[in-house]
Order: C-alpha cells, then sequence, then structure tokens
C-alpha cells in the first residue's frame, strides 16, 4: 500500500495557528474577570477621594439625610481623668468653602473651666437658624468638656431678665464667646481670650460652624 504523502510545512502552520488562537482565544468568564478587575481598579481610583473633604488636616465624611447634606469628622480628646472622649462633629457647610474671615488664635481652657456665651439677640432673633446655630455651639462646648455660662450684651436686658451682663469689656479675664449681628459676619479676637462671632444678612450657622472648625483644627496643629 502506497506511503501517505504528509505535508509538513502545513502541518507546522496549523499547528502554529492553532497555538495562536489559543493564546488569544480564552475562555469568555477569564475575559469578563479582567474587565471586572480593570474597571474596579479604576473606579477605586477615580472614587475613592470623593464623599470626603479635607480641611486643614480635618476630614470629614459627606453624608446624606434627605435633604439635607451634613460634613462628619470624627476625634479623639483626652481628659485630666485618663479618659478618651470620641466626639462626632456634624457641620451643614462644606468648610473648605466657607469663606467667612476669622482673624482669632483660639486656646480654649482647662477642661471643665467655665465658658461665657455671650447672645445678643437683637437681630439675631430674626434669623431662622439661629436657634440651630446657638445649640451647635452649646453642644459643641458642652460635649468638650467645658461648663457654660449664658449672659447677655444687653445691659438692660440683662437686668429686667436678671441675666448676666457678658461683654469684653465687662470680663476681660474670662474666655467669652460673643454672638451678635453686625456689618460684616466674621470672627475676630479682642484681648487674649474673647471671640466674637458677627454675622449679617443671617449667615449665624456659617460663621459659627467657622469658629468651630477652626478652633478644632488649631488645637489640631499645636498638639502635633
Amino acid at each position: 500500500m502506497p506511503k501517505r504523502k504528509v505535508n509538513k510545512k502545513k502541518s507546522e502552520e496549523d499547528n502554529s495557528k492553532s497555538s495562536g488562537e489559543f493564546e488569544i482565544n480564552l475562555p469568555w468568564y477569564v475575559w469578563a474577570l479582567c474587565v471586572i478587575i480593570v474597571v474596579g481598579l479604576i473606579l477605586w481610583v477615580v472614587f475613592s477621594g470623593m464623599g470626603k473633604v479635607n480641611y486643614k488636616g480635618l476630614v470629614f465624611e459627606i453624608e446624606k439625610y434627605g435633604n439635607t447634606i451634613a460634613y462628619h469628622n470624627v476625634y479623639y480628646y483626652n481628659t485630666p481623668f485618663k479618659e478618651t472622649i470620641k466626639y462626632n462633629l456634624y457641620i451643614f457647610n462644606d468648610p473648605t468653602k466657607n469663606d467667612v474671615p476669622m482673624n482669632a488664635e483660639i486656646v480654649y481652657p482647662e477642661y471643665l473651666d467655665e465658658i461665657k456665651l455671650s447672645i445678643n439677640t437683637n437681630g439675631l432673633s430674626e434669623c431662622p437658624e439661629s436657634n440651630r446655630a446657638v445649640g451647635m455651639l452649646s453642644e459643641f462646648l458642652t460635649n468638650n468638656g467645658f461648663r457654660i455660662k449664658i449672659g447677655t450684651q444687653n445691659e438692660s436686658m440683662a437686668k429686667e431678665y436678671n441675666m448676666t451682663y457678658v461683654t469684653c469689656e465687662t470680663h476681660p479675664n474670662d474666655f467669652v464667646i460673643s454672638l451678635s449681628s453686625g456689618n460684616t459676619t466674621q470672627v475676630v479676637q479682642q484681648g487674649k481670650s474673647c471671640f466674637r462671632i458677627e454675622e449679617t444678612n443671617c449667615e449665624i450657622q456659617k460663621v459659627v460652624e467657622k469658629f468651630i472648625v477652626e478652633s478644632v483644627a488649631q488645637a489640631k496643629a499645636r498638639n502635633k
């Protein structure tokens, strides 16, 4: 019987072609897995920095509660009693875009010391955010270990309602925070430990948040 002639060249080409097809035509699920991994890496790189803002070393998570956007920062502080306290700071304005002018170096008193909070209701009472802003400031100070004494900058009101009359001038040796309406929204330091938080156009929430966030950022910078 005659032997069948084998085309060696053709056989080598077929083998080479088959080998090439094997290298390229991987199973579909392998390609799918590769695509998922690559897309996941890209999304992680793109979005890992979103949902957060960083202001002077303070990282705020952006959280949504219904139609309300909040900025949430967590920090810890130690008490003289060797306790570590966790505090959750919530604000409602992006701290990186809060352009309220501030000229103050805030050094809080010792733990459990008294802070006098003097409020001039003239003007502030007309602002819908006043209650929330004053409540936020009071809660912040109380939960960071200070005793709060509420006073007023209105001398006649102080006499009428038996309140403490408090201004930077009447209490130069105390830690005083005064809230009032004025011609400019700003935070101004008067003397060593008196801070005037002034608002106009009902920007009380914005200026209070500026004071709080800056005080925390300054404290963090000093404790590095």
